[in-house]
């Protein structure tokens, strides 16, 4: 089954948000990597957030995983980066780490207003993407 998200995002993009994108992305216990008493670093979050969860491309997941969802998001919109710390940090624990659900990145421009600015941002996750990283590149990027 493959959900597209990208009605979900550009509605968001317009002023909308999901209801769960509120979800506090403060620290997430010991497996965050942070010292006792220090608040974690974005990239100590982002590793324990996508530990041992496979990665190939454009791709976050287990490639069999019996749902698919498509993401369409630009970096500099608001409404992609709080879906992505709060709703989608959800579902990349409770599903995606689960092998229930695979989620993919597709780029589009909404609030990038410079088009060569969005072209650099995007070539740059791609490349990530092609070291297999492009989600900790996505994830530490709104951090």
């Amino acid at each position: 089954m493959l959900l597209t998200l990208g009605a979900v995002v550009v509605a968001g993009c317009g002023g909308a948000a999901s209801r769960s994108a509120t979800r506090s992305t403060v620290a997430r216990g010991p497996a965050s990597g942070a010292p006792a008493g220090r608040a974690p670093t974005p990239d100590s979050e982002v590793t324990a957030l996508l530990a041992h969860i496979p990665q190939k491309g454009n791709a976050l997941g287990n490639p069999r995983a019996p749902v698919t969802l498509q993401y369409f998001g630009d970096l500099q919109c608001p409404y992609c980066k709080r879906f992505t710390l709060g709703a989608l940090t959800t579902l990349i624990d409770d599903y995606v780490r689960q092998g229930k659900l695979e989620v993919e990145y597709r780029s589009l421009r909404t609030a990038t207003h410079n088009p060569s600015i969005f072209q650099i941002q995007q070539v740059a996750a791609l490349a990530a993407g092609s070291q297999n990283k492009l989600w900790d590149f996505v994830e530490l990027f709104y951090r």
